[in-house]
């Protein structure tokens, strides 16, 4: 990356610029940030984002792909990592009067795992916190019986057991 152009406010200058053309184009809805969350890392600082004034909505991404632990703990692992990950971001987005959508969560089961077991376990946990902390969901990835699943998230309509966990009651 080249310092001149990628600093620290590169990605707040860039959400501030669209957003602003956005607006002088008409737009009326509330606009969202889009990205994984991060605070501080790869260059996104959430928090610095949300203070921009570019944005309406603040976004995270949740996947646990940072979970390193194997075995049966990788579950609990990853249900620890991502409840903390929800309430650091929602305290964020909290501390600047904006709301907060997990725009983008899955859980990828280990491959000698109960894929849909574990991955209900996983994402419960994480959607009742989410639930309990106001923050609003979009499960990635769902699609239609026969689809290629590329990167192991896609929910087909046939796993039953995710499928009820994403049902809205």
């Amino acid at each position: 990356m080249t310092p001149d152009l990628c600093g620290d406010s590169t990605l707040v200058d860039w959400a501030k610029r669209m957003s602003d053309g956005l607006r002088a184009a008409g737009v009326q809805q509330l606009i969202a940030w889009g990205g994984a969350g991060y605070l501080g890392e790869y260059g996104e600082d959430l928090r610095a984002i949300g203070a921009g004034g570019g944005v309406d909505l603040l976004t995270l991404h949740l996947y646990g792909s940072r979970v390193t632990v194997t075995g049966a703990e990788r579950a609990d692992a990853a249900i620890e990592a991502g409840e903390a990950a929800l309430r650091e971001r929602s305290a964020a987005a909290h501390a600047l009067g904006m709301p907060l959508l997990l725009e983008e969560v899955n859980w990828k089961p280990a491959p000698d795992r109960d894929r849909e077991a574990e991955r209900a376990t996983v994402l419960s946990a994480w959607l009742e916190r989410a639930v309990e902390l106001g923050i609003g969901t979009l499960p990635w990835l769902i699609g239609e019986q026969g689809r290629t699943d590329y990167d192991g998230y896609l929910i087909r309509p046939d796993d039953a057991i995710t499928n009820e966990v994403l049902r809205c009651e």
